[in-house]
């Protein structure tokens, strides 16, 4: 990858916010009966609200990735809150550290906002990546797909002072 890549708060960057839903449709929503409209009014709630964020990695007006910090994305565990989830990097970014990038981004905001215990739930196939970063896989073999629910707690990370996050 030549091209730098970036990482902004979707309030900064609202002009990817219908790729990035589109993405997030794609990925998991669609399968689930949602349509794309609903997923651009969940972003566009996200980006208003004050406990939620949505990143978005970009390279100037390429759209890259995306990852969001949410109340709760398994109904199952709706006791656990907040969650890191739709983790998204295009296919010709993958294998760079974008995800990466996004996660360790999404950790220095939620500590920002005062966040030191995560969630996330992912595939099966994930668990390394997720364990790479630090995370606690804490169950496991959830519903029809055999998803993971790792746990990222006392977060020591530097705070960002990158004003295009908050």
């Amino acid at each position: 990858m030549s091209a730098e890549i970036a990482i902004a708060n979707l309030r900064n960057r609202a002009d990817m916010l219908e790729t990035a839903a589109n993405r997030i449709w794609h990925a998991w929503s669609k399968h689930r009966g949602l349509t794309l409209k609903q997923v651009v009014q969940k972003l566009q709630r996200i980006k208003a609200s004050d406990d939620e964020f949505t990143l978005i990695a970009h390279t100037g007006d390429m759209f890259v990735g995306t990852i969001s910090l949410i109340k709760s994305d398994l109904v199952e565990r709706s006791n656990l809150t907040p969650w890191i989830a739709a983790v998204w990097v295009e296919n010709d970014f993958r294998k760079h550290r974008v995800g990466s990038a996004l996660v360790k981004a999404a950790e220095r905001l939620a500590i920002s906002n005062g966040r030191d215990v995560l969630y996330l739930c992912c595939a099966p196939e994930l668990r390394p990546f997720y364990s790479g970063l630090g995370w606690t896989e804490i169950e496991t073999n959830i519903g029809k797909s055999g998803s993971c629910i790792f746990k990222r707690q006392n977060l020591k990370v530097a705070v960002s002072t990158d004003s295009d996050l908050c």
